[in-house]
């Protein structure tokens, strides 16, 4: 199974040109990583579209999905720290309150997002225009 945000193979990455730079270890192993992550999350439920993880499909985002992708976070930020684990925690709580990432710390992570082309950089500016309404 594809990854849906997280390298340059990812449903992202092969539909918007846009990923989130992979770490070599399995699971998040930084707080930006899942800040990353989760700012392409609900980014999706924004516009109220994703990819599926199988054939990456799009497919309708919707509560329901957008909050088990940013649950999913929390058991992967686990696999490396109980620390980073309860950080990703918050995080998640914030996201799922809000619909959207902290600012400032996502605009922070967006230098963990590669765009492939120009077209994954107009994606990305259309991101960090949505952080900042």
């Amino acid at each position: 199974m594809r990854t849906i945000y997280e390298g340059s193979r990812s449903c992202w990455a092969k539909r918007e040109e846009l990923y989130v730079k992979r770490h070599p270890s399995k699971g998040i192993s930084s707080y930006g990583q899942a800040v990353a992550i989760a700012t392409l999350v609900c980014y999706d439920y924004y516009r109220r579209r994703t990819y599926d993880g199988n054939r990456c499909i799009e497919e309708r985002m919707n509560k329901e999905l957008f909050e088990r992708r940013l649950n999913f976070l929390i058991m992967l930020a686990g696999r490396h720290s109980k620390k980073l684990e309860e950080r990703v925690r918050k995080l998640v709580r914030y996201c799922i309150k809000h619909k959207k990432p902290p600012k400032r710390e996502a605009l922070k992570a967006l230098k963990l997002l590669k765009a492939r082309s120009k077209e994954g950089e107009e994606v990305l500016a259309r991101i960090k225009r949505w952080l900042r309404k």
